[in-house]
């Protein structure tokens, strides 16, 4: 699961997964992208597999997007380097790792 980062790649499965979570096709301009610099510390380690926990750098930054309900992030780490996890949840409840 943990690739090499590519922001398009990022952000061309984000837009795929939630249209077919809304039902219609969605534009960056549609669901906005914003980036936070995190510690590890500060991570809901419930959001991202097990397996690839143990991987995580002590700084990472999170994008995430969001539409009707709906809210995709992805774990890169503080170099932009790795994708390490993109996950969709809605109403705080993880719905899928895309």
């Amino acid at each position: 699961m943990i690739r090499k980062f590519n922001r398009d790649y990022m952000k061309s499965q984000v837009l795929e997964g939630l249209s077919k979570l809304v039902g219609k096709p969605l534009t960056l301009n549609d669901v906005g992208m914003e980036a936070t610099r995190l510690n590890y510390d500060e991570l809901d380690l419930q959001l991202i597999p097990e397996n690839i926990q143990k991987s995580l750098p002590l700084w990472v930054i999170v994008y995430d997007f969001s539409i009707d309900g709906f809210f995709a992030y992805a774990v890169v780490d503080d170099e932009q380097h790795q994708l390490f996890v993109i996950g969709v949840m809605q109403n705080g409840d993880l719905l899928c790792y895309l």
